[in-house]
């Protein structure tokens, strides 16, 4: 079972470099850690791989982030185990069968230009997170999405990844509720993000009584 965040673009320009994702979602991860007093300072790294693991391809941060329908990008944390997966896909292969995808999924977020151009740039992105990843991982993959939404200013939507009746929102918006147990009513997501945190406190915890 996984869940994940999408997004779709409203601007692409020279932004759009995996260096300008990972810094943002860094930071905006160890902000994240901070306003809960945890206090590990992570860093993520990405490679790009084939759907069949025939290849791995490093990457550079002045690349531009984009990779090809038969690949995924692989996010790691130098603190966690595991990691999350990302997928590049040609949004009219999503039109084909469902004409009104972008109206239906952005809502009045997006106007009948931005339409045309995000029909244009024929692309999407989505973050996977499979379940039984760690506490860290789980915080990670919605900071790389908002990260990539930041750059290109898009929208996020989702199903099942977090409280589903507040989306889809733009970047701001998303990493002021993603993760804070205080600010959804949505009991799934309320839950799973206290027992995250919790589990994040214990080890702390733990760590402190050993030294």
């Amino acid at each position: 079972m996984s869940t994940s965040f999408g997004v779709i673009p409203t601007k692409i320009d020279e932004r759009l470099t995996y260096g300008n994702v990972v810094s943002i979602a860094e930071q905006t991860i160890n902000d994240y850690l901070r306003s809960y007093q945890l206090s590990p300072v992570v860093k993520l790294s990405v490679n790009v791989h084939d759907n069949d693991e025939k290849y791995i391809k490093q990457i550079n941060p002045e690349d531009k982030f984009v990779w090809k329908g038969t690949e995924y990008a692989w996010f790691t944390l130098d603190k966690a185990k595991g990691g999350t997966e990302a997928y590049c896909n040609k949004l009219s292969e999503t039109l084909d069968y469902w004409p009104t995808y972008i109206e239906e999924v952005c809502h009045d977020l997006v106007t009948a230009k931005e339409i045309q151009q995000i029909k244009e740039w024929d692309i999407k992105w989505y973050f996977k997170r499979s379940a039984g990843q760690s506490a860290l991982v789980n915080i990670a993959y919605g900071h790389l999405a908002a990260a990539l939404a930041k750059v290109t200013d898009g929208i996020i939507y989702s199903e099942s990844a977090w409280d589903p009746k507040l989306f889809p929102m733009k970047y701001d918006n998303f990493t002021n509720i993603y993760f804070r147990p205080e600010m959804t009513d949505h009991e799934p997501s309320r839950k799973w993000a206290e027992k995250c945190l919790n589990g994040m406190r214990d080890s702390v915890a733990s760590k402190k009584a050993l030294l």
